[in-house]
């Protein structure tokens, strides 16, 4: 796995990391997932279906923060990952994302696991 970039995203408290495998990318989110990440998930999302990663895991352990514009910007990127084809794992869901979560239970098509590993 090789580190791509880390830092602080540009939009509010949200920070990120980013990793690859042969076929998976991860984002390691970190902070608060709001309205005001809208901008880096929108590049995100054009970063997507440029690459088009086989596999996305979205490591969500360490949002501290998540209302319901950021909950959308997450099933965006779902969203756009299978239409695709690819596969999207949400993984380790912070406490903060599991209560917001809970709440939209309903037709959500979260997939918890483990990163993807080929061969094994």
């Amino acid at each position: 796995m090789s580190a791509i970039t880390s830092g602080r995203a540009v939009d509010g408290a949200l920070w990120c990391a980013v990793a690859t495998t042969a076929d998976t990318l991860i984002i390691h989110l970190y902070g608060e997932v709001d309205m005001a990440s809208e901008r880096a998930f929108r590049d995100l999302g054009a970063a997507l279906t440029r690459w088009r990663p086989t596999h996305l895991v979205v490591e969500a352990k360490d949002i501290t923060f998540i209302d319901c514009a950021g909950y959308r910007l997450l099933l965006a990127v779902q969203t756009a990952v299978e239409a695709y084809g690819g596969t999207f794992v949400l993984r380790a869901p912070s406490p903060a994302l599991s209560r917001l979560m809970s709440l939209f239970t309903a037709g959500v098509r979260w997939t918890h696991g483990a990163v993807h590993t080929p061969g094994a």
